[in-house]
C-alpha cells in the first residue's frame, strides 16, 4: 500500500463506501495471478462498485492511457466473480500523473485525474464542501492523510 493508495482508500470510506485493496483476480494453474486492483469500493445505498487504478508514474500521458485501459478490461473480465452485489453499477476511476494543467477527463468509460486534480478537486474541495455544512466538525482519527489535509485547509492564511 502506498501514500495514494492510502489517501483514495480514505476518501471513499469516508465517503460511506466499503473499501478494499490488492483485489489479486485470476489466479494462474502455476501460480500467481493475471493481476491487482489497487482499490476497490463498494457503497451498499447506491449499489456502486467502484474500481480505482493509482499510479505516481512517469509515464506518457499516450502510454499511461494505454496500460490502463488494458488493466481495467483484464480486471473487467473477473467483476462477477470476484463481486456479487445485486443491481451493481460499475465505475472506474485512475488517479494518476503529475499535470497540473489538465486535470481530469473521461477515457471512455474511465475517469481519469491527475494526482494533483484529484487532491484539489474531489478531496479538498470535498473536505471544504463538507466542513462548511457542519460546524464544529472534525474527520475521524482513523483517517489521518484526511485529517492532515483538514487541518492544513482550517489553518490556511486567508488572503
Amino acid at each position: 500500500m502506498n501514500f495514494l493508495e492510502e489517501l483514495v482508500a480514505e476518501w471513499y470510506e469516508f465517503q460511506g463506501y466499503f473499501v478494499t485493496r490488492n483485489v489479486k483476480y485470476g489466479r494462474r494453474s502455476k501460480g500467481g495471478y493475471e493481476g491487482e486492483m489497487d482499490v476497490v469500493t463498494y457503497h451498499p445505498q447506491k449499489g456502486e462498485l467502484v474500481h480505482i487504478e493509482v499510479s505516481g508514474d512517469a509515464d506518457s500521458n499516450a502510454e499511461r492511457k494505454r496500460r490502463i485501459e488494458k488493466k481495467f478490461s483484464t480486471a473487467q473480465r473477473h467483476y462477477s466473480e470476484l463481486f456479487k452485489f445485486p443491481n451493481m453499477t460499475i465505475l472506474k476511476v485512475a488517479v494518476m500523473g503529475y499535470n497540473r494543467i489538465k486535470c481530469s477527463e473521461d477515457w471512455g468509460d474511465i475517469k481519469y485525474y491527475t494526482i494533483p486534480g484529484f487532491v484539489r478537486d474531489v478531496v479538498l474541495r470535498g473536505i471544504y464542501d463538507f466542513g462548511s455544512k457542519h460546524k464544529n466538525w472534525s474527520i475521524e482519527e482513523r483517517f489521518p492523510i484526511l485529517r492532515s489535509m483538514q487541518f492544513a485547509l482550517s489553518y490556511q492564511e486567508k488572503k
